[in-house]
């Protein structure tokens, strides 16, 4: 409530958006964060609850008219409903990261772009978890993973794929990329 007086936000109901993922439809259609989300195709939006029951009822490829509020105006945007990752590469991934406590995600154009590698490159570490064989090994947040056993990366399938064989043989070697250096590190399950 402190938020909507804030942004003189009348009336109560919707969702305050709190992030907003570059390449997303949102950021394509020019939501930004601190709009309040009032109304999805007609539908009124009284919170994010709302909201997310809202958007997980559209259609892939469905366009959505959304109606919000910035600095007290109101605005229409249009987007279309892209698809979400799988959720079975997420769940692998969290498996992945739970044997090595590494998390990685795809490299995105925007990620290629600004770390000046190709989007094939690998994937990309996001998180390392406290006390993992990762993080004894010194594995960081932004390295980029290039190969999982001597093969290639290029994809977050491919990665959950090798993670899921190297598992079961409870070890992993991995070519590390950062920055301009690369090197290697093996990985054991404890």
């Amino acid at each position: 409530e402190d938020i909507a007086k804030n942004i003189n936000h009348k009336n109560k109901n919707g969702a305050l958006v709190s992030d907003v993922f570059k390449g997303d439809p949102a950021d394509i259609a020019g939501i930004k964060v601190g709009d309040i989300i009032t109304e999805i195709n007609g539908k009124p939006v009284k919170d994010t609850h709302e909201l997310l029951l809202i958007i997980a009822s559209l259609h892939v490829g469905e366009k959505a008219t959304i109606k919000a509020l910035r600095d007290g105006k109101e605005i229409l945007f249009k987007i279309a409903v892209a698809e979400r990752k799988d959720k079975h590469e997420i769940a692998l991934t969290k498996k992945a990261g739970e044997y090595f406590g590494i998390s990685v995600q795809e490299v995105t154009k925007d990620i290629a772009k600004q770390l000046e590698i190709p989007q094939d490159a690998g994937v990309i570490v996001t998180d390392i978890e406290e006390g993992s064989p990762a993080d004894d090994v010194g594995i960081q947040p932004n390295d980029i993973i290039a190969q999982v056993n001597k093969i290639k990366i290029t994809s977050i399938k491919q990665y959950n794929s090798e993670m899921n064989k190297a598992t079961q043989k409870k070890g992993v070697m991995l070519l590390v990329k950062r920055g301009k250096a690369k090197f290697f590190v093996g990985l054991h399950m404890e």
